[in-house]
Formats: structure tokens, C-alpha cells, sequence
């Protein structure tokens, strides 16, 4: 066999072999496409979506919390047994142990700073059947006038954190509110059912907080033991009436 014969045949194997790399190539890229295209084998499983973040039914922006607690036609002063309990109450207060919530201690803190053991009337913290938890405090309508703004403030602040400490939003009303309140239930008990409810009751001030996801106990993904859950530190504001 010639030289040139031997020649041609081995470029006659290279364009052989080009044309099946090229075939090759060719259905690979035509798979990839119908994959890209949304048409993958049967074989191939469907990747399951990830589940929502724990505790997220729980969580509470400030802005709903405040436009909630705020309403006072829903949760008015001395809320209903039938919208809630009351959880602790300076009524209620055990003489042998301690209640749980207890404002107590702070209660006789402000007193201290402000000179006066009589500000603060009464306090109830409740437990609403739509799972939010506060405090309403009531103080004399006469002292809280002749507090300045900012001792007012002061007061709100100080009350607020610890009740936050205790997972409860704040709500202050004076003397004059209750009497109101007092007299709209006495009405409604002698049958007048006019909407008289909140006439002349004000909230005096508040401290609100959002809420966030439940701390939950699941699963490491990388360890066969568990993982708490963290919450972030909440949004919270202080709101004084001038």
C-alpha cells in the first residue's frame, strides 16, 4: 500500500471520529437543554420544597401589636372573662408566695423615685384568648397630672421593661379612666347596650414590643443532637399621652 493510500485513509478515521464526538456532544446538549426547559427524566426526583420557619404563626410586628392593644372596642379596661383570664393582679397578690407574674417590686420602685407610694392604683395582667399577654396599669388621675412629660416617660420606660422581662406588653390608665369604664359596665348591666363603652377613657401611655418566633427545639442538620432556636431581641417603643 502506497504512502498517499495510507495517508488518506487515516484522515478518512479523524473525520469519523470528529463526526461521532460531534454526535456525541450534540444529544448531550440537546439533554441539557430539554433539562433546562423544565422536561427532566422521570428518573430524576422532584427536590422538595423547605419547610417554613419554625414559630413564624407566632411572630408579631410592633406596628400590630400597638394597632391591636390600642383598640380599645376590643380590648377595653377590665377585659371581659369571656376575651380572657387575669393572670396576676395586685388584688390577688398570695400572702405566703409569689405570684406570677408580680409587679409588685417594681410597682414600689417607681413609688421610691417619684416620692409617692400611692401612684399606682391597681395593676391586672391578662392572658386574651387571642394569646396576647398585658398589663393594665391603673394610677391616680391627680398625681399622674402633676407629673412632668418626662417623668411620665420615666415611668412608662421603667414599667414597660419589666414587664417585657416578663413577656408582657404595657398599657397605662388613670383613675378617671376606670371610673368611666366602671360606670359604661354599670349601664350595660342595667341593660343600655348604647356604644358608651370607651367615652372619656384614654390610653394615658404604653410600651410595646413586637414578638417573635417561639424558641423551638428540632433537629441539627449536621449532629444527631438538638438545636435551640434563638428569637431575636423585639422592636419596642414607649408612647406617653401629652
Amino acid at each position: 500500500m502506497t504512502d498517499w493510500v495510507k495517508a488518506v485513509q487515516s484522515n478518512l478515521w479523524i473525520l469519523a471520529g470528529s463526526a461521532a464526538l460531534l454526535g456525541v456532544i450534540e444529544t448531550v446538549s440537546s439533554a441539557s437543554i430539554s433539562f433546562a426547559q423544565g422536561n427532566a427524566p422521570e428518573s430524576i426526583p422532584a427536590v422538595p420544597s423547605s419547610p417554613p420557619p419554625l414559630g413564624v404563626e407566632n411572630q408579631q410586628s410592633l406596628a400590630s401589636v400597638r394597632s391591636q392593644l390600642s383598640d380599645l372596642n376590643r380590648f377595653p379596661l377590665f377585659l371581659s372573662s369571656d376575651q380572657g383570664t387575669i393572670t396576676a393582679a395586685a388584688s390577688q397578690l398570695s400572702p405566703t408566695q409569689l405570684s406570677q407574674p408580680s409587679f409588685s417590686w417594681i410597682r414600689d420602685q417607681i413609688g421610691d423615685r417619684l416620692g409617692s407610694d400611692t401612684l399606682i392604683e391597681q395593676w391586672q395582667a391578662y392572658k386574651t384568648s387571642e394569646g396576647f399577654q398585658y398589663v393594665d396599669v391603673i394610677v391616680r388621675e391627680s398625681q399622674w397630672n402633676r407629673l412632668s412629660y418626662f417623668s411620665r416617660y420615666g415611668f412608662v420606660l421603667q414599667f414597660g421593661t419589666v414587664a417585657q422581662d416578663n413577656q408582657y406588653q404595657l398599657r397605662v390608665f388613670h383613675s378617671g379612666d376606670a371610673t368611666n369604664r366602671n360606670d359604661a359596665l354599670a349601664l350595660q348591666d342595667i341593660g343600655n347596650r348604647s356604644e358608651i363603652n370607651n367615652r372619656g377613657m384614654l390610653l394615658r401611655g404604653a410600651y410595646f414590643c413586637s414578638v417573635s418566633a417561639s424558641s423551638t427545639t428540632a433537629p441539627s442538620a449536621n449532629t444527631a443532637t438538638t438545636s435551640t432556636a434563638t428569637t431575636d431581641l423585639p422592636d419596642c417603643s414607649a408612647f406617653v399621652r401629652l
